[in-house]
């Protein structure tokens, strides 16, 4: 591995996977994931847990609330110390939900975009970033599913496609 890839591991590019990861996994455990849902291997069924999973992410990370209070909030009540962290909240969530939702690996390029001009960069290093992000989310067995927000059993064709995708799309500014 080369300095590059070990500063990308230990840095913002491998800590925003690893809460990625980690929020996936407290997710489940608090209830937010149906699991019952999914039971359908649908990419429709993956894809509507995962949206709960971001809200859920997103909204402790920058509001400092749980699913449930951050699904009752009234918006227009926000106090002005807490603007700034909404204002990121609906700048991650609105980059995340573009396009459509492709998973954990998605949510990790769309707060990297918004908070550390990931887009900036050249394509190569962007590929470098979105193969470290995908180790470390595989390292804590999150799995292809989730990874890429597909159906199960999601086909290697599926994910190189995807994985693709989101390289291009994480040289785009966000929006």
């Amino acid at each position: 591995m080369g300095l590059g890839k070990w500063l990308a591991r230990k840095g913002s590019i491998g800590s925003t996977a690893r809460w990625a990861g980690e929020g996936f996994f407290n997710a489940i455990g608090a209830g937010i994931v149906d699991l019952e849902k999914l039971e359908d291997a649908s990419k429709s069924a993956t894809q509507f847990e995962l949206s709960a999973v971001v809200d859920f992410l997103l909204g402790t990370r920058h509001l400092g609330l749980n699913y449930k209070e951050l699904q009752m909030l009234d918006f227009d009540k926000i106090p002005s110390s807490k603007r700034r962290d909404y204002e990121m909240y609906l700048r991650e969530t609105s980059t995340y939900r573009l396009f459509g939702y492709e998973g954990l690996l998605k949510l990790v390029l769309s707060v990297l975009k918004v908070e550390a001009d990931l887009h900036k960069n050249t394509e190569k290093s962007i590929r470098m970033f979105v193969e470290v992000a995908d180790e470390e989310l595989n390292r804590m067995n999150v799995g292809k599913r989730f990874i890429y927000g597909l159906s199960h059993p999601a086909s290697e064709d599926e994910v190189a496609k995807t994985r693709e995708y989101l390289i291009a799309w994480a040289g785009d500014p966000p929006r």
